[in-house]
């Protein structure tokens, strides 16, 4: 058997029900506060720009050709540029070095 919560409709009401009248407590009283305050949403999108800028002033995400595009996942991602040749998952380090089991398949 479910049991409903009790409401008062007056401040008699809820003095009698409750022994203190909640109706016009600060505890009732709603704040007008945003969950998440404006200056934290302000400074998460300054971030991103400040972020966005640096990248473009600094170039950062520039591979070096020089390197075999080391740079760009290491051996993951020279794993990714043999998938991509088609010789299959190989060749993780510098030169033909062969099959590999460095970075397996996702199943």
């Amino acid at each position: 058997m479910s049991t409903l919560p009790v409401q008062a409709k007056s401040k008699d009401e809820s003095r009698r029900l409750f022994g203190c009248n909640l109706i016009n407590s600060p505890v009732m009283e709603r704040t007008t506060e945003p969950p998440i305050p404006r200056s934290v949403i302000w400074m998460a999108l300054l971030s991103f720009l400040l972020q966005l800028a640096a990248i473009g002033i600094f170039r950062q995400y520039h591979t070096r050709p020089g390197e075999d595009n080391f740079g760009f996942g290491f051996e993951m991602g020279r794993v990714g540029r043999s998938l991509a040749l088609g010789q299959g998952f190989s060749n993780p380090y510098g030169g033909n070095t062969g099959p590999t089991a460095w970075e397996p398949i996702p199943i």
